[in-house]
């Protein structure tokens, strides 16, 4: 009988440090006197905030952010405009339009050997979101030399990533592998909703190999964290996934 379980997903977003806790009030005050640097600087705090809330005014303050970025030849800048209305798809779920922008981002900072994971994660989870399996082993093999100076939950959502698109791909020891990674990783760096997460998807892996009993105590751990953090959606998926197993 086919066994009907969920993944459990996990996904990093890292918002630039420049545009934090941005109050939109405050960023519009005075913003009309402003001009070169700091008025470019301004309105890509703009455009990041309607980028964060999802607000459609953030085209207006890419276009204003392009123009100032040329004007003043900070192509810096240029491609931070890029990265945002990326992400700002990237929340809409438009991966096709997150690819385009992330690759021209991507594409100029290696160009620059400045390889940059946060941007990569994004591009490789929008890739996998859309079923390109192959941009998503193409980029994690670009992207490994640079992982061991990332932080431990950043390798984490990456061996995570890779786990799960071995496992779409029916690679289940190469997906093992990952996620048990991911979960040593996330041990480290104390994030328990992050282990649960990789136990659970552990757990689908023993199931498809017909080893039932393992998933479900692998799932009963996962399971105990998830409660104990209060995290009642992980908690629904989970307990739905202990009930397949028992199909």
């Amino acid at each position: 009988m086919k066994r009907y379980s969920k993944l459990l997903f996990l996904l990093l977003i890292i918002p630039i440090n420049l545009f934090a806790d941005s109050k939109i009030d405050s960023l519009f005050y005075g913003y009309n006197s402003l001009s070169g640097k700091e008025k470019l600087n301004r309105t890509l705090d703009i455009e990041y905030y309607y980028s964060e809330n999802e607000d459609s005014l953030v085209f207006k303050y890419y276009d204003e952010a392009i123009k100032l970025s040329a004007k003043i030849s900070d192509n810096d800048s240029y491609f931070v405009a890029k990265q945002i209305l990326a992400f700002y798809y990237f929340y809409k779920k438009n991966y096709d339009k997150t690819i385009e922008y992330l690759l021209e981002v991507t594409n100029y900072h290696q160009a620059k050997h400045n390889f940059d994971t946060d941007n990569v994660l994004i591009l490789v989870t929008s890739y996998y979101n859309i079923g390109k399996y192959d941009k998503v082993l193409e980029y994690y093999e670009k992207i490994k030399p640079s992982l061991a100076q990332d932080d431990l939950f950043t390798r984490g959502i990456l061996n995570n990533l890779m786990g799960l698109t071995y496992y779409s791909l029916k690679y289940n020891d190469i997906a093992e592998s990952f996620f048990l990674s991911a979960k040593n990783n996330f041990q480290q760096a104390k994030d328990n909703i992050s282990v649960g997460a990789s136990l659970s998807n552990l757990a689908l892996v023993y199931s498809e190999r017909n080893q039932f009993d393992k998933a479900i105590k692998t799932t009963l751990k996962s399971l105990d964290i998830y409660k104990k953090n209060d995290d009642q959606n992980s908690t629904a998926i989970a307990e739905s996934n202990i009930g397949s197993y028992y199909l």
